[in-house]
């Protein structure tokens, strides 16, 4: 006699063949109404809020210079370890460029098993041009990439709104802080 097998029950069985982990990508591109140097040295100076901002808040700022962060996810909370650089560098066409790299070192607790954040500020004159990258990695049983998609997208538009708000308040008012 043959029965049907329960959907609950079904995905049990199916699940050690499932994906054991979940990597989303994105990116988002602005403009600043700030010259270069003042967008860097603005950035410089309130990365930590820009994180926060984006759903990383710094718990620790570790002797080496790494970070200790926290993000909190429908799963729960996750505490990693990154590592800040920064490159100067030209564009093709001559412009002055910062890349600021936040980068996963290690995992403390949850399941974000690799992270990268690349933050590109472009001197575009009277203007400067951001680019934002942003890839993670979730491991865990049946995590949908989406949600993982979803979630940077949320992270990248928060950076965003506090960016933008925060280069339009110094263009209104340049000894603001």
């Amino acid at each position: 006699m043959i029965t049907r097998i329960p959907l609950a029950l079904a995905i049990l069985l199916l699940a050690p063949l499932a994906a054991q982990a979940a990597t989303a990508r994105t990116t988002n591109r602005f403009e600043l109404p700030l010259a270069f140097s003042d967008a860097q040295q603005w950035y410089e100076a309130n990365q930590s809020g820009v994180m926060k901002a984006s759903n990383c808040r710094i718990v620790e700022k570790q002797e080496n210079g790494d970070l200790l962060v926290e993000t909190l996810t429908r799963l729960g909370t996750c505490r990693y370890v990154l590592r800040r650089s920064r490159e100067e560098r030209t564009t093709q066409d001559g412009r002055a460029q910062t890349v600021y790299v936040l980068e996963y070192v290690r995992n403390v607790s949850g399941r974000i098993t690799a992270q990268k954040c690349v933050t590109t500020y472009t001197d575009a004159g009277e203007r400067t041009e951001v680019h934002v990258e942003l890839t993670a990695t979730v491991s865990g049983r049946l995590i949908p990439a989406f949600a993982v998609r979803s979630d940077l997208s949320n992270s990248l538009a928060g950076a965003e709104r506090y960016i933008v708000s925060n280069a339009r308040q110094l263009e209104a008012d340049p000894t603001a802080e």
